[in-house]
């Protein structure tokens, strides 16, 4: 009777062993499962020049990376929340070419979540068809009578001239901030800002400090760097620092201040 209420006791102990293990191995998926990064846009089928938002969640607080859209790589960087989230606005450049492309979510030189995103044409304008001319003096339904047995000579119809195509509309211009130095230098990039000068502002924690104006050369990408104004403060090892820039209308991303 003793052997048997041991051998009961060892197969009770082994069958709580394994129980408590599977336990463990079912959280620890959970666990990666929940730690790997989601990456989602706004909209999945968009036009050449529109807008979409790309979101992204679960990423380590305050990481910076960059969001790069393919085949030719297009990138947009960004900063995630201290919860790990992020959301950023790209614009689909009109040269992309219609088809599928792929949107990536990458930092530390490592791409970590991916999405399809189909982009069409952007929006082409009809050339009106240009109508005939009646000729001048006919009356329609009526043939024109010969006078002494001579054919009036036929009189050309004036050729319209067909109308240009218009080009396509140009993007609504916007910012993006590269990088705040406190002590240092301001970069943003200006997509398709043909305004020739910007007020720039640097502004933090509710308060916009002025950094005067800069020259902008037309064009669809042009990075401008200027110096930081005076009132921004850095990050520290303690402290993490945010900041954005204003561009007259134009508001940009946020990123965190440098030293």
């Amino acid at each position: 009777m003793a052997k048997k209420k041991s051998r009961k006791g060892l197969i009770a102990a082994i069958a709580a062993v394994l129980v408590v293990l599977l336990v463990l191995l079912i959280g620890g998926v959970l666990l990666v499962a929940a730690a790997r990064p989601t990456l989602s846009l706004s909209a999945s089928t968009v036009r050449a020049g529109d807008t979409v938002v790309v979101n992204a969640s679960h990423l380590p607080a305050n990481q910076n990376g960059e969001i790069q859209l393919l085949s030719t790589v297009h990138t947009f960087p960004f900063h995630a929340s201290p919860s790990g989230d992020v959301s950023v606005s790209i614009r689909v450049p009109l040269n992309i070419g219609a088809g599928d492309h792929t949107v990536r979510l990458c930092w530390n030189a490592s791409c970590r979540a991916s999405v399809t995103l189909h982009v069409i044409g952007p929006v082409a304008y009809a050339t009106p068809s240009p109508g005939a001319s009646p000729s001048p003096g006919a009356t329609p339904g009526h043939s024109p009578t010969p006078s002494g047995g001579s054919s009036p000579s036929p009189i050309a119809s004036p050729i319209p001239t067909p109308k240009p195509t218009p080009p396509p509309p140009t993007p609504n211009p916007y910012i993006v901030l590269v990088s705040v130095s406190a002590t240092g230098s301001t970069t943003v990039v200006f997509h398709y800002f043909y305004a020739g000068s910007a007020a720039m502002s640097v502004c933090q924690n509710g308060t916009c400090h002025g950094a005067g104006s800069v020259s902008v050369a037309p064009g669809s990408s042009t990075t401008v760097t200027f110096k930081t104004p005076l009132g921004i403060l850095p990050s520290t090892p303690l402290t993490t620092e945010y900041a954005y820039v204003t561009a007259n209308s134009l508001r940009s991303n946020t990123v965190v201040v440098g030293a």
